[in-house]
């Protein structure tokens, strides 16, 4: 009986070491896969700064909203049509971009002078 258990024993002590070696490389992969995810934390970080960047320069591409002054209403019209054909018309092609454009009010404040 004393044989069978000191087999036993053995044979359970092998099956540990073999877990232990397999614990040990299980956590030398868990810290290779927790580097890699901070190396990926940073570059993702990294690309986020980037995108803002980009976006800033593409916004930089763009002039400013454009107010038209002295320019009677039509009903249905489109200003950004109108402001595309007066850039044709002034050779300016292609226009420039611009975001937005729209009417000024006339405002007896305005330090703006309207084109009369």
């Amino acid at each position: 009986m004393r044989e069978a258990e000191e087999r036993i024993l053995k044979v359970l002590l092998v099956r540990l070491d073999d877990m232990a070696g397999e614990v040990k490389l299980l956590g030398e992969r868990v810290r290779q896969l927790e580097s890699e995810v901070n190396e990926l934390k940073s570059v993702k970080h990294r690309v986020s700064i980037l995108e803002a960047m980009v976006s800033a320069q593409v916004n930089a591409n763009y002039a400013c909203d454009l107010r038209m002054h002295g320019l009677p209403y039509v009903e249905g019209e489109d200003l950004r049509t109108l402001y595309n054909t007066l850039c044709v018309a002034l050779n300016l092609t292609p226009p420039p971009r611009i975001r937005e454009i729209f009417r000024a009010r006339r405002n007896g404040q305005s330090v703006i002078d309207p084109v009369t």
